[in-house]
Order: structure tokens, then sequence, then C-alpha cells
């Protein structure tokens, strides 16, 4: 920018024409006032406060897609003399090129179809003048004299964007439009794109009230004493540890069937003594390797089971441990007899 100006002051603007009319002396020349962004939609005083300065010697340069439809006389539609067209026969690109042979190219700028499709139809009686044209020659970029100054209107902003400012090719379109325009102070508008200086900031009517930013570092303040007075008041949460699961007896069951489908009776019965007897010997006392008439009175005492009753248990036992295989039901009366032994020694 500086490159296309040179020695001329560029100042950004974020407020409203009305508000920057004010500064413009128009004596000293007037200004060179540039609108580039996506839309350019100003109310009707600002329209009317721009007309003035345009009227009056300024220059205003408007790079823009979307432009706010306006019937008033005011509106740059009525000014200049146009409406909008469309191109509506898709393609990868529009080509884009000059009229005037000093700035024309051998081969024409070319820029994406969604962003350079649309063009100016200008009525009868306009008093625009083309300055560049799509490859069908529909217009793209005008000039219009309005009083003492000129309007400079064209629909594709995206040449000015940083990306084609800096690619090879491109760059000279954006330097070509705005030398159109003469050596004048520049002021380039933010305010259409970004509102007022501080405006984007949510806190802005905050701080510029005394009573919300009280109000605001207040509630600050009582978050954060919340927080750390609760935070001591509050217990860490103890965490719910299970009891270490008893998996013997599953195991013992998932064995025991495994015996059952195998029907090694025999296998389970001995394993069921061995398990019998070592209870005994821990409990009473007694060498269980042999059963004699002592050992067997001992047990009835002490169990207060009869004397007959452990007597039938041990010759019972002794069947197992002495036979080669047994079957189902005196696999059955070992496990009854042991469990009424211990029944009736648990009651004692």
């Amino acid at each position: 920018m500086q490159d296309i100006f040179k020695g001329k002051k560029i100042t950004t603007q974020r407020e409203p024409v009305y508000n920057t009319a004010e500064k413009i002396d128009i004596e000293k020349g007037g200004v060179n006032y540039l609108f580039i962004g996506n839309s350019f939609a100003p109310d009707t005083l600002d329209m009317m406060s721009l007309n003035n300065l345009v009227n009056d010697g300024c220059h205003v340069f408007i790079a823009a897609e979307y432009f706010e439809e306006q019937t008033n006389e005011q509106s740059l539609q009525q000014i200049l003399g146009f409406k909008f067209g469309y191109d509506d026969d898709y393609k990868d690109s529009v080509k884009i090129n000059f009229v005037s042979p000093n700035f024309k190219k051998s081969k024409p700028y070319k820029f994406p179809y969604y962003d350079a499709n649309k063009y100016f139809d200008l009525n009868s009686d306009s008093r625009a003048e083309v300055l560049a044209t799509d490859s069908a020659g529909n217009p793209v970029y005008i000039r219009c004299q309005f009083g003492e100054g000129y309007y400079y209107v064209t629909t594709i902003p995206l040449a000015f964007t940083n990306y084609y400012l800096m690619e090879k090719g491109y760059s000279d379109y954006a330097v070509k439009c705005l030398s159109y325009m003469p050596l004048k102070y520049v002021y380039w508008d933010e305010y259409y794109k970004q509102g007022r200086a501080g405006e984007a900031s949510m806190f802005r009517v905050m701080f510029d009230n005394p009573p919300l930013t009280w109000a605001y570092y207040i509630t600050i303040f009582s978050l954060l004493a919340y927080i750390i007075f609760e935070r001591k008041r509050k217990q860490r949460i103890i965490p719910i540890i299970k009891p270490p699961v008893n998996s013997s007896v599953e195991f013992a069951r998932s064995i025991s069937q495994l015996y059952m489908r195998n029907m090694d009776h025999h296998n389970i019965a001995l394993k069921k003594v061995d398990y019998f007897l070592d209870n005994i010997r821990d409990k009473y006392r007694v060498n269980t390797n042999t059963f004699t008439n002592e050992i067997t009175d001992e047990l009835a005492n002490r169990s207060g089971m009869s004397k007959q009753k452990v007597e039938e248990l041990f010759k019972m036992i002794n069947f197992v441990k002495y036979s080669e295989t047994i079957d189902v039901n005196h696999l059955m009366n070992l496990n009854n007899m042991i469990k009424e032994f211990e029944k009736t020694a648990n009651q004692k």
C-alpha cells in the first residue's frame, strides 16, 4: 500500500463514515477512502456522508461481493446506475482483465468461480466507466464521477487478500486497480468489518461502567474464596475397596465337576477321605492311620456321635481306601456319612 500511495499517510478507521467525515479537511484536497471486505452495507446516514465527501473531491474505493440493496437516491446503485448480475455458467475459474491497453495482460487473471462470478449490470443511462471485465465482457470494476470526486467499485475483494497480493501473477491486479486513484492521504476502513475499536471484547461495556467493573471483580473474588474454603471442608473421597474374592470354592467345584464328567468316583472318594481324616487329626489330635477301638471310642465321645455310626463310617473309609473302583452309590453314602458326622460334631 505504501508503494502505491508513496509519501502519503495511511490511517486505519474504526468509526462510521458519519463520524470520520468531520475529520477530513476538504480544503487540503480530501482523501482516498478505501472499503475492502466481503460486504458493504452502510446505513443511510453513513451513505449520505460518503456521498458528500465524494461530491467535495474525495475518492472512494469499494471492493465487496455483497452490497446492501437500497432504493433511495443516496444508494450506491442509484448513483452509479447498476444492478448485480451473476454468471450461472459454472466453470473452474473466471478470467478477468483490464480494458485499458496500458493495464491489459496477454494472459487474463484467473479467479475461483464462486469468488468472481458477480458483475455489474449497468443501466442504459449509467455514467460509469468500465475498467475491467470478465471473459464475457461483463463489468467487474467500474469508475464513476460524482461531483468533484470519484467512486471506484469492484466485485472481487478476493484480489486484495494477502494470498493474492503475494501470489505471483496476481499481485499486480490490486496495484493496477488502486493505481487509478490519485495520490492522496488514505483512510483504510475497518469499521464495517470489525466495528468500533474495542467492540470485539465482550467485557467492553462492563469495564466502561465502574459499578459493573466492581461487580465483576467481587464475583471473581467470591468464586475463588468459595473454591478455596469449600475444598478445605470436604474430605477427599475414600475409594471403595472390594474384598478379595475367595476363588478356592469355585476352583474346588470346577475340579469336582471335572471328576464327575470322567466318572472317576474312586478318585473323588479318596480325596474326600483324605480331607476328612486331615480335619479329624487337626481337631481331635488322634492318629488316623489305623482305626482301633480306643480311637473309635474317643471320637464317639468327643464328637457326640454314636459308636456304631463311627464304626460304620470307618468301615466305609476302609472300603474306599482298599477298593480299586467304587460306584456312585458308594460315593454318595460316604459323602452323607461324613456330613452327618460333621453336623453332629459341630452341634456339640
